[in-house]
């Protein structure tokens, strides 16, 4: 995931444990060129552009900068 937008000169920066649900360890995302960071807030507060699957929660919603992108499937419901 992290070589091929690497290659577009994107950064790619996750939650620790993020794949953990799926059986993916943070070190395989790191050899990936992925950045592990501690907090979802500093995922937030280190991006441009945020991709996610379900809206953000209302307290991470507030956290958005001005100017951010968030792209993702949003659940209208």
């Amino acid at each position: 995931m992290g070589l091929v937008y690497n290659s577009l000169g994107l950064k790619v920066c996750l939650v620790k444990g993020y794949g953990k649900h799926l059986g993916i360890q943070d070190n395989e995302y790191i050899n990936e060129g992925v950045e592990i960071l501690d907090k979802s807030e500093s995922v937030i507060e280190k991006s441009n552009i945020i991709v996610q699957l379900n809206i953000l929660s209302d307290e991470n919603l507030q956290k958005l900068k001005k100017d951010q992108i968030l792209v993702g499937v949003l659940n209208p419901y």
